[in-house]
């Protein structure tokens, strides 16, 4: 199951995504407080639950505003979608590209780093665009903060829409249609 539950502070101030089992585990224990259910249930051998669709921390605090640049926020921050064909893949189908190739220059950074399915980085290989005779269907961009990248990779419920402020969505939006190219 699939299940994920938006986490609010104290103020109804978005922090964070959890799992559905972390959530249950952190209400049956009394760390957190449940704002909202969602319709679907779990069953034990004794009893039944709905799932939390929102959870209240007790907490005042704010989600991790840098979000870590390594392999997996680049693939996951471009959709799994290769910059070049416009296609999307698997995992591991996928690699990183440096834009401008490291041995010319280029540097590990979110602004050089572009998902690339293996076909097309190895076409590319260590040259540039224009030397390759390629081009990027969208533009790599740095993640504004970890919340907006929990919230790129999941379905964002109905539920949580008044708690996420409306900057945060249309940053998410514009996120996702990036990586909907027209090939």
């Amino acid at each position: 199951m699939e299940h994920v539950v938006l986490v609010v502070d104290s103020s109804y101030r978005p922090m964070s995504i959890s799992r559905w089992e972390d959530a249950m585990c952190d209400i049956l224990l009394d760390r957190f407080q449940v704002l909202e259910y969602s319709d679907e249930v779990v069953n034990s051998a004794h009893h039944q639950w709905y799932l939390p669709e929102i959870i209240v921390s007790p907490k005042n605090s704010k989600f991790k505003k840098n979000v870590k640049f390594d392999y997996d926020s680049i693939l996951s921050r471009d959709n799994y979608t290769c910059a070049y064909c416009g296609e999307k893949f698997k995992y591991n189908k996928l690699s990183v590209d440096h834009i401008i190739p490291r041995q010319k220059g280029g540097k590990d950074s979110w602004m050089n780093c572009i998902t690339s399915c293996k076909t097309c980085n190895n076409k590319k290989a260590n040259k540039s665009l224009e030397e390759a005779k390629m081009k990027l269907l969208f533009e790599p961009i740095e993640p504004k903060n970890t919340l907006e990248m929990f919230l790129f990779n999941v379905n964002i419920k109905p539920k949580w829409r008044e708690y996420l402020p409306k900057s945060v969505l249309n940053y998410v939006d514009m996120l996702r249609d990036r990586t909907n190219v027209k090939k």
